[in-house]
């Protein structure tokens, strides 16, 4: 039997993961444009454990798609490795003997955004938005429903929205359904 609250936590911190490697997969893919000299096999291991970890790594088919590169920059920017969007032996390895991520919070659906892990510009670039590839956009607007909880926090400021979940007489003002 499927544990449904593990389920949607999993489910989750695949959407914060997601998030939180959004604005490095750019610069990573700029940066480094090479293949990774990978075999099939060891490209789809490496989707299957991040899956299995929470990263949004699509397919595991052993291609090293947009997908693949974008869970790869999120483990390597919440393990605190260099961002280089390559999958290689070392990274690999890593990605093995790495544990899994847990969110901040637990005990509600929501969406973290931890803002010391995505690399923000000096210069007002945004106004609020939390950037996604355009290849996820899509399935990003499919899975979170419209009211959906998003944190966002760095090693500063964290506000639990905990409280406001679990007293119903907060919820009526809030509510968009």
């Amino acid at each position: 039997m499927i544990d449904l609250t593990k389920l949607k936590m999993r489910f989750l911190l695949t959407i914060c993961l997601f998030l939180i490697s959004t604005p490095s997969i750019a610069t990573a893919q700029q940066s480094n444009k090479q293949h990774p000299s990978l075999t099939r096999a060891q490209t789809r291991a490496a989707e299957r454990r991040l899956s299995d970890m929470g990263y949004w790594a699509g397919a595991i088919d052993g291609l090293f798609d947009p997908a693949t590169r974008s869970a790869l920059i999120a483990f390597q920017k919440w393990e605190g490795r260099p961002i280089t969007g390559r999958l290689t032996l070392v990274e690999l390895q890593a990605i093995r003997t790495s544990a899994f991520p847990k969110a901040r919070e637990l005990g509600y659906e929501h969406v973290e955004v931890d803002l010391d892990r995505p690399s923000v510009p000096i210069q007002p670039a945004s106004h609020g938005c939390i950037r996604i590839p355009m290849f996820a956009a899509h399935e990003m607007s499919k899975l979170l429903k419209v009211g959906t909880i998003v944190l966002v926090y760095d090693k500063v400021s964290f506000v639990s929205a905990k409280s406001w979940v679990e007293n119903p007489k907060l919820k009526p003002t809030a509510d968009i359904e």
